[in-house]
C-alpha cells in the first residue's frame, strides 16, 4: 500500500515540471519551422537544426519545463529524426567552454562552504562602510572579487551580496514592511542588483553564458581566450562599477548619507567568525592559484579548463571539497546538458550555412557604415531587446550569432566586435526586475518599486552605453584590440 500510495505524489512532482501550454506553444512553433521549405542556400539539414533551436530558445523563455529537459528533447528530435547521428549529438559534451564553467561551479561552492564569501564582504564594509556610498562600493567589489571563480551571478549576488545588502539595510532600521525602505535599503539594494552585471561582464567565469558566447564566437572563427576576455573588459567594467553607486546616489538617493554602524557590525560578524581558518586559507590559495594559472596560461599553454582541472583536484585532495560535494553542485551538471546541447546546435547553425541566410540582408545594408558605428548598434541591440528576454543566457543563445555575422560581415574587428556584443548580452539585465536569476530576488525584497526599477534601470543602461563606450574605445586602442 505504501508504494501504491506514493505513485500519485510522484506523478504529481512530474507533473509540477511540465506546464502544458507552454509546452503545446513551443511544439507548435517547432511545427511550424519544421514544415516550412527550406530556403535556397541553407543545408536542409540546416534548417531542421534551426527549427529545434529556435523552438529551444523559446522554450527557455516560458520555460514549460526546466532548462536541461527542454535541451534533452532538442537533442533527442534531432537524433531520432536522424537530422544528427547520435555521435554528434553527444559531441557538444566535450567542448572545453562547457567544462570550464561546470568547473567554475564547483569551485564557487568551495567558497560558501568556507565562508571565505561572506568574510570578503565584511572585509570590505569595514573598510570602505563609513560612508553609504562607501558601503556601495564595498557590496559592488565583494561582487568583483567572487566573481571569477562563480559563474553563476544568481548565486553569486543573490547568495552572498543580497544577504549581506539586506543585514546592513535592517541594522539601519530600513524595512520595507515599516515604511522605512528609502532610509538605506533601497539604494543599497538596487545598487547591489545594478553592479552585478558589469561584475558578470568583467570576466569570462563571471556569468555563465559568458562561456557559451565565447564558444558560438569560436564556431565562426573567433578566438577569445579568458585572459582576452579579463583585458578587453578590464578598464571600462571597474569605471561601470564605479560609475553606477554614483549615479544612482544622485537620482535616486539614501536619506542616509553616513553609515558608521554598518562597519561596526561588519567588525562584530568578523569577531564572531574567528580568525581565517585552515579551510578558507586553502580556499584562498585555490583561489590565486587558479587566477595565476588562467593568465599566465596563454603563455605557457595551458588551457584554461584544464586549470580549472586542477584547482578542483588541489581542492578535494586539500579536503576543502569533498568528493560528496563535486557530486551535490547539481548546477553544475544541469549547465552541463543544456550549455553543451545549445553550443552543439549554435554551431551546426553557422556550419551549415543558418547563420549566413539570417544575417545576408542586414548586412549589405549596412556594409557601408563606419566599423565603430556598427559596433555601436549591436551593443544597442544587445541591450535593448533585453525587455522581450528574461534570461541573458536565453539572450546570448537568440541572438549573440546572429549579431556577431553582422558585424563580421561588414568588415568590424573580429576580437572586438564578438567581446563588445558578449558584455553587452551581461550589461542588458541592468533594465527589468525580470532580467534573469538574480533580479527577481532583489526585487522580491520589496525595497523598490517595480515603476522605480524600470525607470532607472534604463538610466543605468545609458550610463553602461557611456562608459563602455568613451572609457572602453580608448582602453580597447591602448590594447590593440583595433
Amino acid at each position: 500500500m505504501a508504494a501504491t500510495a506514493a505513485e500519485p505524489k510522484k506523478m504529481t512532482e512530474l507533473q509540477s515540471q511540465l506546464k502544458v501550454r507552454p509546452a503545446l506553444c513551443v511544439i507548435a512553433l517547432f511545427l511550424c519551422l519544421w514544415f516550412i521549405p527550406c530556403p535556397e542556400g541553407v543545408d536542409p539539414k540546416g534548417w531542421k537544426v534551426f527549427a529545434v533551436f529556435v523552438s529551444t530558445i523559446f522554450g527557455f523563455l516560458l520555460k514549460p519545463m526546466p532548462l536541461g529537459a527542454i535541451v534533452m528533447t532538442a537533442l533527442a528530435v534531432l537524433s531520432a529524426t536522424k537530422v544528427l547521428t547520435i555521435g554528434q549529438v553527444v559531441s557538444g559534451f566535450g567542448n572545453a567552454s562547457v567544462w570550464l564553467i561546470v568547473m567554475a561551479f564547483f569551485i564557487s561552492r568551495g567558497f560558501t562552504k568556507t565562508g571565505l564569501g561572506t568574510r570578503i564582504g565584511y572585509l570590505f564594509i569595514r573598510t570602505l562602510g563609513h560612508t553609504t556610498l562607501g558601503l556601495a562600493y564595498a557590496l559592488g567589489f565583494t561582487n568583483y572579487v567572487l566573481a571569477p571563480a562563480m559563474p553563476s551571478s544568481t548565486a553569486r549576488s543573490g547568495g552572498t551580496v543580497c544577504p549581506l545588502t539586506l543585514a546592513v539595510a535592517r541594522a539601519y532600521g530600513s524595512d520595507p514592511e515599516l515604511g522605512t525602505q528609502r532610509k538605506i535599503g533601497s539604494y543599497l539594494i538596487f545598487n547591489s542588483f545594478q553592479t552585478n552585471y558589469p561584475v558578470g561582464a568583467a570576466f569570462m567565469t563571471a556569468m555563465a553564458g559568458n562561456a557559451l558566447a565565447a564558444s558560438f564566437a569560436g564556431a565562426q572563427g573567433v578566438t577569445v581566450t579568458w585572459l582576452s576576455w579579463y583585458w578587453a573588459a578590464f578598464l571600462p567594467a571597474l569605471a561601470s562599477i564605479l560609475s553606477v553607486p554614483l549615479l544612482l546616489y544622485y537620482i535616486y538617493p539614501p536619506e542616509i548619507k553616513k553609515s558608521p554602524e554598518a562597519r561596526d557590525m561588519a567588525a562584530e560578524k568578523l569577531k564572531e567568525m574567528g580568525p581565517m581558518g585552515k579551510p578558507e586559507k586553502v580556499m584562498l590559495g585555490a583561489f590565486f592559484l587558479l587566477l595565476f594559472m588562467w593568465v599566465v596560461g596563454t603563455y605557457i599553454g595551458l588551457d584554461a579548463t584544464t586549470a580549472a582541472f586542477i584547482g578542483i583536484i588541489f581542492l578535494v585532495y586539500a579536503g576543502v571539497l569533498t568528493w560528496q560535494d563535486v557530486l551535490s553542485e547539481r548546477g553544475a551538471y544541469d549547465c552541463l546538458v543544456w550549455f553543451s546541447g545549445l553550443i552543439l546546435m549554435a554551431g551546426l547553425l553557422n556550419k551549415l550555412g543558418v547563420i549566413k541566410w539570417i544575417t545576408g540582408g542586414l548586412s549589405a545594408a549596412i556594409s557601408g557604415f563606419p566599423w565603430f558605428l556598427i559596433i555601436f548598434c549591436l551593443a544597442c541591440a544587445s541591450m535593448y531587446v533585453a525587455y522581450c528576454f528574461a534570461s541573458s543566457t536565453a539572450l546570448i543563445g537568440a541572438v549573440y550569432s546572429a549579431y556577431l555575422a553582422i558585424g563580421l560581415a561588414a568588415g568590424t574587428p573580429p576580437e572586438l566586435t564578438a567581446m563588445v556584443i558578449a558584455f553587452f548580452c551581461n550589461l542588458q539585465a541592468c533594465l527589468t526586475y525580470y532580467s534573469g536569476g538574480s533580479a527577481p530576488i532583489f526585487f522580491s525584497t520589496g525595497y523598490v518599486e517595480s515603476g522605480d526599477w524600470l525607470k532607472y534601470g534604463f538610466c543605468v543602461s545609458v550610463c553602461h552605453l557611456v562608459v563602455w563606450f568613451s572609457v572602453g574605445s580608448v582602453w580597447w586602442k591602448i590594447i590593440g584590440l583595433y
